[in-house]
């Protein structure tokens, strides 16, 4: 029987064992790679039993798929919780880059090992990524719609379908990257960005 079919971006009903594996997972393929670490080594990490972690994830690839799933999710997630948060355009705006690009940022951007595990996510967990991003795209263009019938932007003014604001909102914070960026200055640059788009479409 396979899975119970969810909406993109809900998280599936987490339990203790799951989050200890997947944060095991995570730290092992962040330090070591993903080639390099074995199933083993997680199971040890998480304090469980090798059937334990068999019975969930039979395979590393599997295992990967899994940690990657988990930090989309939670990055839909946030975007959810900023979106119906208080405050002006500007605060909603951030609010969603930080859930979105901050929560990423923070769960990848350090790790040893981050530059292998893209290339293992493009090979093993692309779908996974394309779906999220499918997914953001769609709740950017809910929450430009919605700011714009309450009076609080006008999206005319830039003279540019929304479906193009959209992607410029959701394509610009990848190029604010680099390996050497940290932490508080690629959130800096998120709040500039979000400060600029809000004073663009401020009616």
């Amino acid at each position: 029987m396979g899975e119970p079919a969810r909406a993109p971006g809900e998280a599936a009903d987490p339990d203790a064992t799951t989050e200890e594996i997947l944060a095991a997972a995570l730290s092992a393929f962040g330090a070591k790679g993903f080639k390099a670490t074995s199933l083993s080594e997680v199971a040890v990490a998480a304090g469980v039993s090798r059937p334990t972690l068999y019975a969930r994830y039979p395979d590393k690839v599997r295992l990967f798929r899994a940690v990657v799933e988990r930090a989309y999710q939670d990055a839909l997630t946030a975007v959810t919780d900023a979106v119906a948060g208080e405050g002006s355009f500007e605060d909603v705006l951030r609010g969603t880059l930080f859930g979105y690009f901050g929560l990423l940022f923070d769960r990848f951007h350090g790790l040893p090992q981050v530059d292998e595990l893209a290339l293992v996510q493009s090979e093993h967990a692309e779908d996974l990524v394309l779906e999220a991003r499918a997914e953001l795209r769609r709740r950017l263009g809910r929450m430009i719609r919605q700011q714009t019938e309450r009076g609080a932007i006008d999206p005319t003014q830039l003279g540019v379908p929304v479906t193009q604001l959209v992607d410029l909102i959701r394509l610009s914070p990848h190029s604010m990257k680099t390996p050497a960026t940290t932490r508080a200055r690629y959130r800096r640059d998120l709040t500039n960005f979000a400060r600029l788009v809000a004073r663009a479409l401020a009616r």
